[in-house]
C-alpha cells in the first residue's frame, strides 16, 4: 500500500508549511529549485526531497510529479510561491486536485494580462502600458510626465518594482530587471516591463479563501510603506478595523464574482488613492508573505498552513475565520549603507507568541540599499487583544534593541 502524501512545490515561507504540516500528521513531499532559502531543519522533517533548478521546466516538473505518482498516493499539490503557481494549477487541472483555474492563475501571474482583463471587467485602473525596450518606456515616461512604477511583468513581491521620475531612473530599474532575471535562471521574464501611473494613497491588503461551498474572508490588513522608489513594506496590522475595512471587503466580493475566482487562498493588495477611490494593485493566488502567517495563527488561534493543505485535499476550508485577537508585524531595514549588526539577545520571544522578534543580522555584515523585503534587518511580531496594546508591545521592543552600524563618509562630488 502506498504512503498517502501531501506535495509542497516550492515553499514561500522558508520551508515552515513543512513543520505545520508534519506536527499536524501529514506527510509532506517537498519539490524546489533550489534558489530561495529554506530552513534545513524543516526539510529534515520532510519524507523526500527533490531540489533541481529545472523545476521550474514544465517538462521536468511532470517528470518529476510523474515518478512521485509511482511512489505514493498523492492527497493534494499545492504551492506558495508565485512562480510555480501557473505550473501547479495545470498540474492539477489535468490530475483532477483541486487547485484554481490554471488560465485565471496566468492572468494574476502576468502583471499586464491582469490590468487588461481588469479593465474589460469594469474596475478602476491607473494608466499603464507593457513596454519591450528602454525607449518605448522613454516614451511613455515623457508623455505621461509623472511619476510611473516599474514593474517585472511576473515578478515576486516586491523585488524589481520601484517608483521612477527621469530616463536615468527607468534605465536603472531596467538593469535591474535583467539582474533579477538572470538570477531567476530567465524566471522573472526580462523581455518586457509594465509602467503604470503612480497612485498615492493608503495601502491596504484583503486574505480570504475560496473552497466549494463559498467564500471565507480571513480579515483586511493595513500596511505602512517605507520611502520610495523601493516599495517595501515596514508594517501591518492584521485584522485591521477601520472606515476602509467594508470597502475593501465589498472590492473583494466584485472581484471574485467578476474574475470567476473558483478556488483556493487568495491576497489583494489596494491601494485607496487620496480621492477615495480604490484600486487593485495586485491579486496573488496565496496568503501573504512570509513571515505574516503567524498574524493569522495568532490572531485566529489556528494552524493556516495546515488549514490550507486541508483545504487543498478536501476542497473544504474548515478553520476559524473569527478574529479574537489582533496580530501586528513591524520590519527595520537598513537606514544607511554601512556594516550593520543586531543586538536582541536580552529580549524573551518565542514563535508561540505573544512576542516573536526574528533577528536577520545578528552578525554585522554590509547592507548597500533597501530594494525589496529581502533586506529586513528585524521582524517584531506581537498579538494582543488590541491593536494599540500590540503597538506599544512593539514599541518597548524596539527602544531595548542596539542597532550598530558602521560606515564612512562619502565626498558627494565622488558619488
Amino acid at each position: 500500500m502506498k504512503q498517502r502524501v501531501t506535495v509542497l512545490v516550492e515553499s514561500g515561507n522558508h520551508a515552515y508549511e513543512i513543520r505545520d504540516l508534519t506536527e499536524t500528521g501529514y506527510a509532506v513531499v517537498y519539490l524546489t529549485s533550489g534558489l530561495y532559502r529554506n530552513l534545513p531543519e524543516y526539510l529534515d522533517m520532510a519524507i523526500e526531497v527533490i531540489r533541481d533548478k529545472q523545476m521550474f521546466e514544465p517538462a521536468f516538473f511532470e517528470q518529476q510529479l510523474a515518478e512521485l505518482e509511482g511512489k505514493y498516493e498523492i492527497a493534494s499539490v499545492f504551492t506558495t510561491s508565485d512562480f510555480m503557481i501557473p505550473l501547479v494549477t495545470q498540474y492539477c487541472q489535468a490530475k483532477g486536485y483541486y487547485n484554481l483555474n490554471p488560465d485565471l492563475a496566468d492572468t494574476l501571474r502576468n502583471k499586464h494580462k491582469f490590468r487588461q482583463r481588469q479593465q474589460e471587467l469594469g474596475f478602476p485602473t491607473p494608466a499603464f502600458r507593457l513596454c519591450r525596450s528602454v525607449e518605448e518606456g522613454e516614451d511613455f515616461l515623457a508623455r505621461m510626465n509623472k511619476g510611473l512604477v516599474f514593474k517585472p511583468v511576473n515578478g515576486n513581491q516586491s523585488e524589481g518594482i520601484r517608483l521612477i521620475y527621469t530616463v536615468e531612473e527607468l534605465r536603472e530599474a531596467y538593469d535591474t530587471l535583467q539582474l533579477l532575471s538572470r538570477f531567476t535562471k530567465g524566471v522573472v521574464e526580462n523581455s518586457e516591463y509594465l509602467l503604470e501611473a503612480y497612485v498615492p494613497g493608503a495601502i491596504f491588503s484583503c486574505e480570504f479563501m475560496k473552497d466549494r461551498n463559498g467564500v471565507h474572508i480571513l480579515g483586511v490588513t493595513n500596511r505602512y510603506l517605507g520611502e520610495p522608489p523601493s516599495f517595501v513594506e515596514s508594517g501591518f496590522i492584521f485584522p485591521y478595523q477601520g472606515v476602509e475595512t467594508e470597502p475593501v471587503i465589498e472590492e473583494t466580493r466584485k472581484f471574485i464574482e467578476r474574475f470567476q475566482f473558483d478556488f483556493g487562498p487568495c491576497h489583494i493588495e489596494y491601494i485607496m488613492g487620496n480621492d477615495g477611490q480604490l484600486y487593485i494593485l495586485e491579486v496573488n493566488p496565496r496568503l501573504f508573505g512570509f513571515p505574516c502567517y503567524w498574524l493569522i495563527n495568532q490572531a485566529m488561534s489556528v494552524n493556516i498552513f495546515a488549514a490550507i493543505a486541508s483545504l487543498f485535499e478536501t476542497g473544504v476550508f474548515t478553520a476559524n475565520t473569527a478574529a479574537s485577537k489582533v496580530a501586528t508585524l513591524f520590519e527595520y531595514y537598513p537606514p544607511t549603507e554601512g556594516y550593520i549588526s543586531i543586538d536582541v539577545k536580552s529580549l524573551q520571544s518565542s514563535e508561540s507568541g505573544p512576542l516573536w522578534v526574528m533577528n536577520h543580522a545578528p552578525q554585522s555584515r554590509f547592507y548597500s540599499s533597501t530594494s525589496s523585503n529581502n533586506d529586513t534587518l528585524l521582524s517584531v511580531l506581537t498579538c494582543a487583544e488590541t491593536d494599540k496594546q500590540c503597538i506599544e508591545l512593539a514599541q518597548s521592543v524596539c527602544e531595548s534593541i542596539e542597532v550598530t552600524v558602521r560606515t564612512k563618509p562619502k565626498v558627494p562630488y565622488l558619488v
